[in-house]
């Protein structure tokens, strides 16, 4: 089992955060490390979070879930449920990752 292999679940919980999450997925998605798995949930947005979250439906490497809020911790373990990695990241919506971050940290 080689830790560079290791497969990364990164999992970004949204609530009305459309002004930042496309910067937040872009960071996850752009990681040196090559096994990411992005997990984003919507939880209720009334903003144009489903908007922009539409445009990734076609991306393997990530997995876009939408329904009615229930708030942050159930959501947060909303995604660690969903996970299938050997490693999770949570990752606010409003925040970014360096694109090594991943990588590092497997180090």
């Amino acid at each position: 089992y080689k830790m560079s292999n290791s497969k990364v679940s990164i999992i970004i919980t949204s609530y009305n955060y459309a002004g930042y999450i496309g910067s937040a997925i872009k960071s996850a998605l752009n990681q040196t490390h090559p096994n990411i798995e992005l997990i984003v949930i919507d939880d209720g947005s009334t903003d144009r979070t489903m908007d922009l979250l539409s445009k990734y439906k076609n991306d393997k490497r990530v997995k876009v879930i939408s329904r009615e809020n229930k708030g942050v911790v159930y959501t947060r373990n909303e995604g660690v449920n969903l996970s299938t990695g050997d490693f999770i990241v949570q990752l606010d919506a409003d925040d970014a990752l360096e694109p090594t971050y991943v990588e590092e940290c497997i180090k």
